[in-house]
C-alpha cells in the first residue's frame, strides 16, 4: 500500500478496523506517506486497555449473545447454526486481538476524527475522546447516537 499512497488520501476505520487504520498510519508515516487524516469509529483510544471479562474466551452462546447485542451482525445470520460456527473463530481473532493490543507508538502528526454512539455501551465518550492523546495534530470528536455502521446507513436513508 505504501507504494501507492499518494499525498492525498485518509483512512477510516471502525470498530477493529480502527486498530488497524491507526497502526497502518504509523507505518505509513514511519515511510514518508502519512495520510492527511484519520477517522476512527465504533472503538475506544487504544492506549487504554479493555476492561472486563475477555470476550473471545466467552463459550459459543455468550458470545453470540454479545455480537448480537452490538447490532452488526444481521439477526438471520445469527439464527444460523453452520454459519456461526464458521464465523465465531473469525470473531474470537478480532477480539483476541483488540483485547490484547499493548500500545507502544507514540503520538501521530495526523489530524484523528474518532466517532461514536452517545449509546454505545462499550464505547464511552471519554475513550473516543482520548484519541485525542494519540495525535500531535488536529483531535475531533463526533458522537452520534449509534454504533453500528448498518444502523447509521438506515439512520441516513431515513
Amino acid at each position: 500500500m505504501a507504494g501507492r499512497a499518494g499525498g492525498n488520501f485518509a483512512l477510516f476505520g471502525h470498530s477493529m478496523g480502527a486498530l488497524l487504520c491507526y497502526e497502518l498510519a504509523h507505518v505509513l508515516s514511519a515511510l514518508g506517506r502519512p495520510p492527511r487524516h484519520l477517522f476512527v469509529s465504533g472503538l475506544g483510544a487504544r492506549h487504554i486497555p479493555p476492561t472486563g471479562p475477555r470476550l473471545c474466551d466467552l463459550p459459543d452462546d455468550e458470545l453470540v449473545t454479545v455480537i448480537a447485542k452490538l447490532e452488526g451482525t444481521s439477526p438471520e445470520v445469527l439464527a444460523q447454526p453452520e454459519l456461526m460456527q464458521l464465523l465465531l473463530p473469525l470473531f474470537r481473532a478480532d477480539l483476541e486481538v483488540w483485547e490484547t493490543y499493548i500500545h507502544h507508538r507514540g503520538p501521530l502528526q495526523v489530524p484523528i476524527t474518532a466517532m461514536g454512539g452517545r449509546r454505545d455501551p462499550g464505547v464511552g465518550l471519554d475513550l473516543l475522546s482520548a484519541w485525542g492523546s494519540l495525535t500531535c495534530a488536529e483531535r475531533l470528536l463526533r458522537a452520534m447516537s449509534l454504533h453500528s455502521c448498518a444502523k447509521w446507513r438506515k439512520s441516513i436513508a431515513g
